[in-house]
């Protein structure tokens, strides 16, 4: 995992410089973001949403993201998260007896209302809504899901942002077992600009 970040982290840095002129836009640009998820595949009613130790899964859970803002409101995400469900904790209120590969891809729109109030130039902080499908694999194993939750950005400089976001992920069908689970990304996005904001106030 190590290595994968630095990577990431590299190539990203190369194409702040090499790439920004193409793909930079003041008001609209392309988000990059890299970050780590967190799985829970048994929340019922609220119970065991603060279990981290027993039901929330984080083995190798590196996450990549990619987003188009079309204007100050909206924007297209995907985003590629990589897990894996352990041993001995719990699934579905059951006790997992083996490991569990876990991929998900999320493509979803993002609605951001505070831009509604705040100067986006000026702000240090974006909430937004999120809502879209997922294809979720667990050894293999698909099935589609739809998906909805609420995330936030914060400021850290020009480019760089701290980002996290919370997902209720529901199945479309029932294929595979524990495809109803709650995921949470948290993370660092880099925004491709051209120029510098007015300030952070």
């Amino acid at each position: 995992m190590f290595k994968f970040f630095t990577i990431f982290v590299i190539l990203t840095g190369f194409a702040s410089t090499t790439m920004n002129a193409q793909f930079s836009q003041p008001k609209n640009p392309w988000i990059m973001g890299f970050g780590v998820n967190l799985i829970n595949d048994s929340v019922e009613g609220g119970n065991g949403l603060l279990d981290f130790s027993d039901r929330y899964h984080y083995h190798m859970p590196f996450s990549l993201s990619i987003e188009k803002k079309f204007n100050t409101l909206l924007g297209l995400n995907l985003g590629l998260n990589n897990n894996r469900y352990l041993e001995g904790k719990i699934i579905n209120n059951r006790i997992v007896d083996e490991d569990i590969r876990f991929f998900a891809a999320d493509l979803g729109l993002r609605f951001y209302p505070s831009n509604l109030w705040t100067n986006p130039e000026r702000t240090n902080y974006e909430l937004f809504g999120t809502g879209g499908i997922s294809l979720t694999f667990l050894d293999g194993d698909s099935s589609p899901n739809f998906f909805i939750g609420p995330g936030v950005n914060i400021y850290l400089s020009d480019n760089w942002w701290f980002q996290g976001q919370g997902l209720a992920k529901i199945t479309l069908d029932n294929r595979i077992d524990g495809s109803n689970y709650l995921q949470v990304n948290i993370g660092v996005i880099y925004k491709f600009l051209d120029d510098t904001r007015c300030g952070c106030y």
